[in-house]
């Protein structure tokens, strides 16, 4: 299942606490001092530093280190029992190694790796400085004074370079993180609070001392209170079938209050006493807030569907005597999660849209005197999601996408030149920021997520084996997973934090790149004949539906409007279909794939994909204030059929056709793929799939197999210290 991690590791050395892993002479040592262990202790130990971050199951860790042997699953047991003993934990304690219940093990500790020649300390890499070479190239330069004093110089030389080596050493030790924010290189440390990996909203307390954060129990929420130090939460609400949106303290720490939605109403905003108690309800309609300084009022954005705008709006901290302070400019929109109050209470700052296509974001500021709008920013971002200020006012960090990325990363924006400074590229994810008022703690989410594309027999699915191997930050199928008509896998691949389009045999051997690396290129698609693959693709600055030949040449654009995304082809191959927004609904597009005027379908659809005998159209549908599957003509029209979906139905990456056409089929949130009979009755889980939520999937053109992308999304709450 996996390769033996052993004979992957070169020359390097590890570093975590008071610890030092030496790969090559096989040991641990505390302090300097060798802590002996057994050899499989030690290659559990390094197996487990290696895949960092990733939950490596009993049967994982068995393949990985007793790998062609025959071994007990209770002699792994006391191998992690040896493993904890030397490095120092205590029962119960999980500083290093955790155990998540009922899936494996996990490394957590803050890790440091020294290679040969690079310096990676959390992902990030600092080259050296190769000064032989330098001295090289300019020996044959040397000025007749340096000739004549060639030993004094050398000596000089000797002194500085040992100076500058211990320096480096006594640095390297620290085991700090290197950042540019506000033109200077600073060193922070990451503490990791939560350590599940089910954590979603989170917040800070303006103290730094308390924090409180939303947990994923299964399809439910909850919601918990920690202290920064340590010791064990406490549970504020226990779980229930609800999402939180936001979590925030109040400017004096007495209360949480917090924004949630559940089956029976849109999201309220409620309020809850920060130890504990009854909550109460303060407003309906309240998606997040931002806190004046005072506490006395706070500020939300609501949408206006009459109107087709967002509304920046103050409330009295009661949820009363509401005053709209903003209306998001023409073709723009504000970002709902994105308000900023200033320290001083003069400014409110908020994420927008630039443009009427959403494509392009930045950062805004509103006059809370007379609601004036002023663009801080110049930037482009694809996507604003959160944003807080330094407590003295001097900027902001906000969480944003770059356009030709798709990760969401920390972002430092000078306040009021609006200067924007990239705080950290790494492989992570990061969503919900919180500050404290001293300004040297920032607490986050922060995300490692990973995917691999599965195959199984259709009549069994519960044989399913696995074929690529990508570790966390590579996304194999994450944006799309096809069958080519001889039998082959067409997938994405994330690769430095772009959406590249590949292909393989079913067995996951020879793959290799179809379409060349430039923008994000997602959600192939291919013609029953196998003559051509269209995806998606913001290449040339804007999201478009591209056409390439099976074999990745002539490569065309087809469309040429602001937006058209999540394409899909006909399996005859006449029609390409797509939306006008590059994420969510919009409307639904048919365009010959040779290009040409294209005919608009229908609005406020998502994700459509064609029946497999090219007449009908199977989408996400916007209706009644909520959405539904809808059956429509490839022609175009009212719907034909409509049908309700369960709960946590997520339409995301296409509403997939059975081979027969006579069903359709979409993802859940949390659990499997849904199957819909266009027949009628209740949808149905498909059988034998792992439990567990799963991505792009799709069947073989023979009907034979079926092909799925299983990966998940590590999420914990961590304290970033001294930022700035």
């Amino acid at each position: 299942m996996f390769a033996n991690a052993m004979e992957k590791t070169t020359e390097t050395t590890f570093f975590f606490d008071e610890f030092e892993i030496d790969f090559l002479k096989r040991k641990l040592l505390k302090r300097g001092r060798i802590i002996h262990l057994k050899p499989k202790t030690f290659d559990l130990l390094l197996t487990l530093v290696e895949r960092r971050g990733e939950v490596l199951s009993k049967n994982d860790l068995l393949d990985l280190v007793w790998a062609n042997q025959f071994v007990e699953e209770n002699n792994l047991t006391v191998h992690v029992a040896a493993l904890r003993k030397a490095l120092g934990e205590r029962k119960g304690e999980h500083r290093f190694i955790v155990t998540v219940p009922g899936r494996g093990y996990r490394f957590v500790g803050e890790l440091n790796v020294l290679n040969e020649n690079e310096v990676v300390i959390e992902s990030q890499k600092i080259s050296r400085f190769t000064i032989e070479e330098q001295e090289e190239k300019r020996s044959a330069a040397q000025p007749d004074w340096l000739k004549t004093h060639r030993l004094a110089v050398g000596l000089i030389t000797t002194i500085l370079l040992l100076v500058v080596g211990i320096g480096g050493y006594v640095w390297y030790n620290r085991r700090k993180t290197n950042v540019l924010a506000a033109s200077s290189v600073q060193n922070f440390s990451i503490k990791r609070l939560t350590t599940d990996g089910r954590a979603t909203n989170a917040a800070l307390s303006p103290d730094g001392k308390l924090f409180v954060y939303s947990h994923l129990d299964g399809a439910d929420q909850s919601l918990w209170l920690g202290h920064v130090d340590g010791g064990a939460p406490v549970q504020l609400r226990p779980p229930a079938p609800i999402k939180y949106f936001g979590v925030k303290f109040t400017p004096d720490a007495s209360s949480i209050y917090y924004a949630l939605g559940d089956e029976q109403s849109r999201e309220a905003i409620y309020k809850i006493p920060v130890f504990g108690g009854a909550s109460e309800k303060i407003e309906d309609d309240v998606y997040n807030i931002a806190f004046a300084p005072d506490g006395r009022r706070f500020a939300f954005v609501r949408s206006d569907s009459a109107r087709n705008k967002n509304i920046l709006i103050v409330a009295d901290a009661e949820g009363k005597n509401e005053i709209e302070l903003a209306v998001s400019p023409d073709k723009m929109n504000f970002v709902r999660q994105s308000v900023a109050w200033s320290p001083d209470g003069s400014t409110i700052a908020v994420g927008a849209s630039k443009n009427e296509a959403s494509t392009s974001y930045g950062i805004f500021t509103v006059n809370v005197a007379d609601g004036s709008i002023k663009a801080l920013t110049t930037q482009d971002w694809s996507i604003i999601t959160t944003a807080a200020w330094l407590a003295d006012g001097s900027g902001l960090i906000a969480i944003a996408q770059k356009k030709d990325s798709l990760r969401k990363q920390l972002w430092f924006v000078a306040y009021p030149s609006g200067e924007v400074q990239h705080l950290i590229t790494d492989l992570n994810i990061y969503g919900t920021i919180a500050l404290a008022a001293n300004q040297n703690a920032l607490l986050t989410i922060q995300v490692q997520a990973q995917s691999n594309i599965w195959i199984a027999p259709v009549n069994d699915l519960s044989r399913a084996k696995q074929i690529t191997f990508g570790s966390f930050g590579r996304m194999d199928g994450g944006y799309g997973v096809e069958w080519t008509a001889d039998g082959r896998i067409v997938y994405t691949a994330e690769i430095d934090g772009n959406n590249t389009i590949w292909k393989m045999n079913s067995d996951g051997s020879e793959p290799k790149q179809l379409i060349p690396s430039d923008g994000n290129n997602s959600y192939p698609s291919l013609t029953a004949d196998n003559r051509f693959v269209v995806f998606e693709s913001n290449r040339t600055g804007k999201y478009a539906v591209w056409r390439a030949n099976s074999d990745g040449s002539d490569l065309r654009q087809l469309t040429d409007a602001d937006v058209a995304a999540q394409p899909h082809v006909s399996p005859d191959g006449r029609w390409i279909i797509y939306v006008s927004n590059y994420e969510n609904s919009g409307e639904l597009w048919r365009v010959s794939s040779s290009g040409g005027e294209p005919l608009k379908l229908a609005d406020g659809a998502s994700w459509a994909r064609i029946s497999p005998d090219s007449r009908f159209v199977a989408c996400g549908y916007d209706i009644d204030g909520g959405t539904k599957i809808a059956i429509l003509s490839i022609e175009g029209g009212e719907p034909i059929k409509l049908f309700d979906v369960p709960r946590l139905a997520n339409l995301r990456l296409g509403v997939r056709w059975t081979p027969d056409g006579k069903a359709v089929t979409y993802r859940d949130w949390t659990n499997g793929i849904w199957r819909q009979d266009l027949d009628g009755g209740e949808p149905h889980r498909l059988k034998g799939l792992p439990n567990e939520k799963l991505y792009a999937y799709n069947w073989s053109s023979d009907g034979k197999w079926f092909a799925f992308t299983r990966g998940g999304e590590i999420r914990d709450v961590v304290l970033i210290n001294n930022f700035r």
